[in-house]
């Protein structure tokens, strides 16, 4: 599977990374908080939040990702 920042468009790449931008704004996490991410892919979402101290948890329910996460 290919996902926007992979693409070859600039314009995709951003406007998928504003999105992850906007998106960790709104959810303004903070340390102690407890963050998960149902659907997370490669958890880009996630590592863009890693700087605000939240315990971080991503689960991902499509087969395809499981296998890439695991290798």
């Amino acid at each position: 599977m290919t996902y926007l920042y992979h693409s070859r468009s600039l314009l995709f790449r951003f406007s998928h990374r504003a999105r992850f931008i906007k998106a960790s704004e709104l959810i303004a996490a903070s340390p102690g908080q407890v963050i998960l991410d149902y659907g997370c892919a490669d958890g880009r979402l996630l590592q863009s939040l890693i700087p605000s101290g939240a315990k971080l948890l991503g689960f991902d329910p499509s087969p395809d990702m499981q296998r890439q996460l695991k290798a």
